[in-house]
């Protein structure tokens, strides 16, 4: 039988498993737009930030060019006279995966 106490702390490690969850998400997905991101100087591949918002997270890019013009949409996308390399789009392609493995790693089954 299961007294209150173990309860209480299978409560405790659900809460803490399930606030780890959102920033495995946003960690593995960043991890793999990084793998995708081409490398010229290695400032795009560099520039890739996660951020902790109110709703979940943010994933952007702080990378410019000489300009100081942000250009991460301009690989991901492509422009007239060059040709698309994209990093975000087949990654969320692949967000069943990533949130089976950051269930994982926040210890919760899937």
């Amino acid at each position: 039988m299961t007294d209150a106490g173990q309860i209480n702390d299978l409560f405790v490690s659900l809460e803490t498993n399930l606030r780890r969850f959102p920033r495995e998400v946003m960690s593995e997905t960043v991890q793999r737009i990084e793998g995708r991101t081409p490398v010229l100087t290695g400032n795009l591949k560099a520039g890739w930030i996660g951020e902790k918002t109110k709703d979940g997270f943010l994933i952007s890019n702080i990378a410019t060019n000489e300009q100081g013009q942000h250009y991460a949409s301009y690989i991901e996308h492509g422009t007239e006279k060059m040709r698309a390399q994209p990093m975000i789009a087949p990654t969320l392609l692949e967000m069943d995966q990533i949130t089976k493995v950051a269930a994982e790693r926040s210890g919760l089954k899937t």
